[in-house]
Formats: structure tokens, sequence, C-alpha cells
């Protein structure tokens, strides 16, 4: 499961008895990380920050001294490139919001499962193999999304897998079970880094098919629509319509008469 390089890991959590249960009862080696450290605070891991190299940083949020958000905009002021992960009692959008905000790459609740856990750090995992090198041939058809800076990686490969699928039929709940992130993770990341929610992206691939497969006049209005997944045909017309300012007749004349 892990990269083909160990990376670092600090564990930051003020409560010892779940620091110590995070470090020792998740196989963190069979992901590609090392718990290379494990403080109480926010400002005890400010500290050994600045002395050590650490990938990645699971912190709880909410913690005495130094807060797991404020943790993470101090790194940023000093320009570590370390990914973060935050822990929280809470399930609250609004925590969810404001950690994607600051640019965490996680957010797990109490208590931990490991299939969250395993959910979450596989992602990251995959983003340092591509941040270091360390990527497999099978990688490579990304290689045309990975010109669209700020962009996660998860959020390339669901792009790319839509393009690459876009006659099936797809629901945040599941490309968050191909990508292994959250649903409301995954839709608030997809919105914020690409200016469009993933439905509406999802309608726009599928849309942009339709078009191109109007130009085959082999193919009916009515075939076309179900090669792009659509089996209800008069929902199909009003979504082109919607997409395009035309009905699928209208283009079609449009192409015939050369006039698009």
């Amino acid at each position: 499961m892990g990269g083909l390089i160990m990376y670092n890991l600090l564990i930051v959590e003020d409560e010892d008895n779940i620091r110590k249960g995070i470090e020792n009862n998740n196989d963190w080696q069979s992901l590609g990380l090392k718990v290379t450290g494990s403080v109480s605070n926010g400002l005890d891991a400010f500290d050994f920050l600045s002395c050590n190299i650490v990938h990645v940083v699971l912190a709880d949020i909410r913690m005495p001294k130094m807060d797991g958000l404020e943790l993470m905009r101090q790194c940023k002021m000093i320009k570590l490139c370390t990914y973060f992960v935050f822990l929280s009692a809470y399930d609250s959008f609004q925590y969810v919001q404001t950690a994607i905000n600051y640019g965490a790459k996680g957010y797990l609740l109490k208590p931990l499962k490991k299939t969250d856990i395993l959910n979450v750090f596989k992602n990251i995992i995959d983003e340092l193999d591509v941040q270091y090198g360390i990527v497999g041939q099978q990688d490579d058809m990304l290689s045309g999304y990975e010109s669209i800076t700020g962009i996660p990686y998860f959020i390339k490969k669901a792009m790319l897998y839509v393009n690459e699928n876009y006659e099936n039929k797809h629901t945040l709940d599941s490309m968050s079970q191909l990508l292994y992130v959250s649903p409301e993770y995954f839709g608030i990341t997809f919105k914020k880094t690409t200016g469009m929610s993933f439905v509406d992206y999802y309608t726009s691939v599928k849309m942009n098919k339709a078009k191109e497969l109007m130009t085959y006049l082999s193919y009916s209005i009515k075939e076309t629509a179900i090669k792009v997944g659509y089996e209800d045909y008069s929902y199909f017309c009003k979504l082109f319509k919607k997409h395009t300012g035309f009905t699928p007749l209208e283009y079609r004349r449009k192409i015939l008469l050369k006039q698009l």
C-alpha cells in the first residue's frame, strides 16, 4: 500500500491516551509512513517542525497553547511544505470548510477508524509520490492534468476518470469511494479548486461529448443521448439546451448548415 520510500509523520494530540493509541494501534509502515514525532500541543509541534523534516502532520484541531489551525498557519508563514490532516470530535461543516480553506488534506473524526485513516492517507501518499517523482507508468495518463496548478492529485484523478467514463453514472458518494475520501471533503474540495460543483463538471463533460457525437450524422439524437448516459431523452434535451443554448435538433441543423 505504501510508497517506495517512507514519509515522516508527526502526531499532535493533547490527550495522552488518544495520542499513544494513534501512534501504536495503526500500521503506519504499511501506508508508507514513519512516526517521527509525537507531541501534545501546537507549540511543541511547531518547534519540532522547525528542526525536523516532516512530510505529514496529523493534528487535533482544538488544543491548548496553539490549536491545529494556528499551527498550520504558522507553518505556512515560514514556507514549510508539510501536509496537514486534522482530527476533531466534532462533525461540523464549518470545521471541515475551515480546515479545507487552510489547505488541509483531510479531516478525521474521533474515535478514529482504520478505514478512515486508510482512505485519507492513501491519497496523501499518492500526492507525495508524485511530488517526489515516484510514480508508475499508470500515472502517465495524468500528465495532461499536471499543468493545472493548485488542484489536488485526487481531484485530477476524478476529472480524468469522468472524462474517460462519461457514459456511466457518477455521484459524490461513488466518486468518493473510488478516490478514498469522504463525500463532503471531495465535494467541497472539488468546488474550491475547480470553481464548479462536481455535478456541474460531470454534466459539462457529458454535454461536450454529446456535441462531439452530434457531428457524426450516423447517430440519431436519441442514440447520442444514450451514448452519453441519458435514457430519458426529454431530460437530455433540457440539459443540452441549458448547456449550449440550442435544442439538440437546432444544434444539428446548425452543424449541417455549418453555422457553428
